[in-house]
């Protein structure tokens, strides 16, 4: 029995680690403007072979979870009728419990006015094969519709805040280096983690802005672990040449809407979100232009 139990656990942490580091299921978000101040939202999954996910209302899903697509409630959007889906194989008409390869789910929407509009979307659905399924997974993401920009696909960002709204206060539960002085300056917060090979690969970039923007701009390395040990041990040997924060809680991660790491949000002088996305997409010319447009309003 003893063994029994042990293979039971050992494949359960197998399957989680699964999950965590090389699930079979990527999403895409397109949003297309089709009319005045309506929209449609197309939410794409690519699943590897052997995997499937399943459809919204399947019924002979077993212990497996249907996909939900779930819409934070907004004042100034209306969705139009329900989330349409489709395999990338499936024929006109065609019922199925379930898509392997890739689907395509989509939402009309239209917005009540011209205000600028963030629209909070989260979907939860299982991938499966015919012998196994994984964890039930969530997936958040952030579409910003701008109507200034007619016929051309709304940005997209995956968590964070959008550019333009206001940064929430910067809360610091232990410093990792010096103290720095943010007065008067702009605050790039790398959000990682120590085990984040994406994260750790970044740092040399970000190292070269710090060095080339250090007296406008505060570049802080912000990470959340539950042993504080192994980011002390971490830091002792990364190039990291900025400055860095340890968070024992995820109130400022949750407070700045972080779902996935690396991430970096980019807070001017006056507390107003500039950038939100990966660090490695923040460059020299978009933060030199960035500086330059704050410094002239």
């Amino acid at each position: 029995m003893k063994r029994i139990t042990l293979l039971l656990i050992i494949s359960m942490v197998a399957l989680i680690g699964f999950a965590q580091d090389n699930h079979p299921v990527s999403w895409k978000i397109d949003t297309v403007k089709i009319a005045p101040l309506t929209y449609e939202l197309k939410i794409t999954a690519t699943v590897k072979e052997p995997w499937h996910v399943y459809t919204q209302n399947a019924s002979n899903a077993g212990l497996a979870m249907p996909t939900q697509i779930i819409f934070e409630k907004n004042n100034n959007v209306e969705l139009i009728g329900t989330t349409r889906e489709k395999g990338i194989d499936q024929e006109e008409g065609e019922t199925r419990s379930y898509y392997s390869k890739r689907v395509t789910f989509t939402q009309t929407l239209k917005l009540k006015s011209k205000e600028k509009t963030t629209l909070y979307l989260s979907i939860k659905y299982m991938a499966c094969t015919n012998q196994m399924c994984l964890p039930p997974s969530s997936k958040q993401f952030i579409v910003a519709l701008n109507n200034n920009f007619a016929g051309e696909k709304a940005s997209l960002t995956l968590g964070g805040l959008p550019v333009g709204t206001k940064a929430p206060e910067l809360k610091v539960e232990e410093w990792l280096s010096e103290v720095p002085d943010l007065k008067g300056k702009f605050v790039a917060l790398d959000f990682w983690g120590p085990y984040c090979k994406p994260c750790i690969a970044g740092f040399p970039h970000i190292n070269e802005l710090h060095h080339k923007f250090k007296d406008k701009v505060v570049f802080i390395a912000s990470t959340t672990n539950e042993s504080p040990g192994d980011v002390y041990t971490f830091e002792a040997g990364t190039p990291i040449e900025f400055y860095s924060m340890m968070l024992k809680s995820k109130s400022l991660s949750d407070d700045y809407k972080i779902y996935g790491i690396p991430h970096m949000i980019l807070v001017d002088p006056n507390g107003i979100v500039r950038f939100n996305g990966n660090g490695f997409n923040l460059t020299e010319a978009m933060l030199n232009d960035i500086i330059t447009k704050y410094e002239n309003e």
